[in-house]
């Protein structure tokens, strides 16, 4: 999946398009209202999955951009830190039973 624009009069990839996170917020509470029911909420582990391929997409893209250091972009930094955190929400589901 290609994310970023390409700019074709410098031949360089320019900024990821998406201005766009999940809502990590109310994902949370949604796993946690599946971990006090006991039961996996299939339709809110798709929406985490398919949020946490889009930000590796990005992620993906923002590595692109030629940089000195990457470790300190505020952008690659932030879709890092929100990936986690839908991957911990993706795990807490998983041991749910279906």
């Amino acid at each position: 999946m290609e994310l970023s624009a390409f700019n074709s009069s410098a031949g360089a990839p320019a900024d990821p398009l998406f201005d766009w996170a999940p809502d990590a917020e109310r994902l949370d509470r949604e796993v946690r209202s599946a971990e006090l029911n006991g039961r996996r909420d299939e339709l809110t582990l798709a929406e985490i999955e398919c949020s946490m391929d889009l930000l590796d997409a990005e992620i993906a893209a923002l590595r692109q951009r030629p940089q000195a250091d990457l470790s300190v972009d505020p952008e690659l930094k932030e879709r890092t830190a929100i990936r986690r955190r839908l991957a911990e929400l993706a795990f807490r589901l998983e041991r749910l039973p279906g």
